[in-house]
């Protein structure tokens, strides 16, 4: 399972104790504007979780949040940031990272000002200034807030949403407010910084040079500041640890712990709910809407077997779907009384109708674009995971990443379990098969025994031994005529420990040849594996009903596949459901906001009695004014 770097943390009663019953827990959180989202339910749970171990809690918000009656009234809330992480001027401009004092943080990809037009040094001069205003505001906004509530030994800070422009702000208060070093600062930045998959990141030497000098000019002159950097997940910590700035580790996603799964079993009958939850953006596979819900519609949603709750702007997402599918305006029940086959339901709910809303789903159905979803983790899946529920993700994200080894399991005690009709050992050039891009696939043609109703392809991966390249195989099923029947495709990665890495092919009547292609799924070098097995298995004597395919979800390597997994998960729901909810425990408890605010604090006080270490910091900031790129050793300030 993943987070093997994770240790299980004790129960709350057993947490270290704030050493003063006055320190305080402070959450800022800029980018939280309203009652309700996941932003909204972060915070919420954190904070709780601070106050159950002896904390004062306080939160700053976005100046739009109202407090409302949903929050505590004893706890202590300022909406004071007047920009939020996600506009276009505090994260990215034209797609590029920068700073308004420097401009762009890479200008080699930018004309120099003086061979630019007059009219864009004016632009970039309004940007710098829009740019700068953004990051007094910040600064600006801490200084209110702690001016309310002084910091004092003991305190901790967590600011779960900040960007590396965000980071310029934050560090022009440490700088200007000599009592902000009395506290821990938890950082967590939740983007990427480099682009693509791990493979690309070689050829962005010079991304990584300027982002470094970027880290190093807001950080390296705070010495008496102790830090904490976190990621939400492994692949985007693993980028900013190329940064060779500080350790940046992996914080586990706190989810309520209400989601858990539902004790109604009248929620399992059809029509099963297949949600797709959270505010439906582009990445979240909009353009794949239309074609999707026009394949389920006439043998899986209009005739009851599923419904589908989409959730969003009912107006927007509505144009989304087919005519002929789209629910009524006036939301009236669909003929005969029964729910109507696509619902729109308003984002955001409230904490309860949201809650009421995952934990009812039967499906969690995620059309996210993998490569959008490569590092990023999506807090949806952490609750549907959390309340049991069966899911169907993209193939090579973050997402099917989180359940790839319940898979494995799964279809390697297939191999056990069925019959073994004929198996066949794989071999090329040196007993390894060679998988290079899509333009030059590895082909092998097998013929399919009579009995065979499965395929197993299992092999141990070479090379690569890196993170981020994945293997896709193409099976192509053909008739005693030549006739194609039909075409499946998968998309797999390296196990964890070098595990065997298998792939199932579910076999259709009268299939006679078989052709698999195997190729890089993303890029055009090589990937070298192994010791490949072809095991055809078939079914026990009077064994009418094919198994299930795979274990707690289903991944697609296409969108284009998501209709028949669909309809395969409905059809084994009661298979899916089980290994869900079985799944469900031990992923509660690592993303329980107990747990993870108490391996926060673990760390902290680990630091907090270590020795502080600035030369080499502070060697490095000297050199920042003579060389291009710098190379800075371990530290800035104090980091866990």
């Amino acid at each position: 399972m993943r987070h093997t770097f994770y240790f299980l943390l004790t129960a709350v009663n057993q947490a270290v104790k704030p050493q003063d019953s006055m320190s305080k827990f402070v959450l800022i959180d800029h980018s939280l504007e309203s009652l309700g989202g996941h932003n909204f339910e972060y915070a919420v749970h954190m904070l709780r979780a601070a106050e159950q171990v002896g904390y004062d809690v306080v939160l700053a918000t976005n100046r739009n949040f109202r407090c409302g009656d949903r929050l505590p009234a004893h706890w202590s809330c300022y909406p004071l940031f007047q920009y939020n992480t996600y506009s276009r001027l505090s994260l990215y401009m034209g797609g590029q990272l920068w700073n308004p004092k420097v401009g762009f943080i890479l200008p080699d990809q930018v004309r120099p000002v003086s061979r630019r037009p007059w009219w864009s040094r004016w632009w970039q001069m309004r940007i710098r200034k829009k740019g700068q205003q953004i990051t007094d505001s910040f600064d600006q906004a801490c200084h209110r807030l702690f001016q309310e509530q002084p910091l004092e030994a003991g305190d901790r800070v967590f600011v779960p949403t900040l960007s590396e422009f965000d980071l310029l702000g934050l560090s022009q208060y440490l700088r200007t407010d000599a009592n902000s070093s009395v506290a821990h600062w938890f950082l967590q930045f939740h983007f990427d910084i480099l682009a693509g998959r791990e493979p690309d990141f070689e050829q962005q030497a010079t991304r990584i040079d300027h982002l470094r000098r970027h880290f190093q000019d807001a950080l390296s002159d705070l010495p008496d500041h102790r830090f904490s950097f976190y990621n939400t997940t492994e692949r985007i910590s693993q980028q900013y640890n190329r940064l060779r700035l500080a350790k940046f580790r992996e914080l586990s996603y706190p989810v309520n712990q209400g989601f858990r799964p539902a004790s109604d079993a009248a929620c399992d009958e059809p029509p099963l709910k297949v949600a797709l939850a959270g505010h439906f953006r582009r990445e979240k596979g909009r353009q794949w809407l239309f074609k999707v819900v026009d394949q389920l519609w006439d043998d899986t949603l209009k005739v009851g077997r599923a419904r589908l709750l989409i959730q969003g702007n009912p107006a927007k997402v509505r144009r989304l779907l087919p005519k002929r599918t789209r629910p009524a305006r006036n939301g009236k029940p669909h003929t005969g009384g029964s729910p109507p086959p696509v619902s729109l339901v308003p984002h955001p709910l409230s904490t309860e109708k949201y809650l009421k809303f995952v934990r009812e789903a039967n499906i969690g159905l995620f059309l996210y674009d993998s490569d959008c979803y490569h590092s990023r983790c999506s807090g949806i899946l952490v609750e549907m995971l959390s309340a049991g529920v069966p899911v169907i993700v993209p193939a090579g994200s973050w997402l099917a990443e989180q359940i790839s080894e319940s898979v494995s399991e799964y279809q390697h005690q297939l191999n056990d379990q069925l019959p073994l009709v004929a198996s066949e050992k794989l071999t090329a050039t040196q007993g390894q098969v060679t998988c290079c891009g899509f333009r030059q696939p590895f082909k092998v043609e097998l013929a399919v025994p009579d009995r065979a109703k499965d395929l197993l392809i299992s092999f141990a991966w070479h090379s690569p031994q890196t993170a981020g390249n994945y293997l896709r195989m193409v099976a192509l099923q053909f008739d005693k005529s030549g006739s194609l029947l039909q075409t499946d495709s998968s998309i797999v990665g390296q196990r964890p420990e070098n595990g065997r890495v298998p792939a199932l092919v579910r076999l259709v009547q009268h299939t006679s040849v078989l052709q698999l292609n195997w190729s890089n799924a993303y890029h055009d070098s090589p990937i070298r594996i192994v010791d490949v097995d072809a095991s055809f298995l078939g079914r026990e004597e009077g064994q009418l009903v094919d198994p299930p395919i795979s274990s707690v979800g289903l991944v697609f390597a296409d969108p284009c596949q998501v209709p028949s997994l669909l309809r395969e998960m409905v059809r084994h729901y009661s298979h899916y459901r089980k290994t869900a909810r079985e799944f469900s425990d031990s992923w509660r408890e690592i993303h329980s906001p107990q747990n993870v605010l108490m391996r926060m604090l673990e760390e902290a006080d680990l630091l907090e009695k270590g020795p502080r270490n600035f030369s080499e910091v502070h060697h490095a900031t000297a050199q920042l004014s003579q060389q291009k790129a710098v190379t800075v050793g371990p530290g800035c300030g104090d980091v866990a």
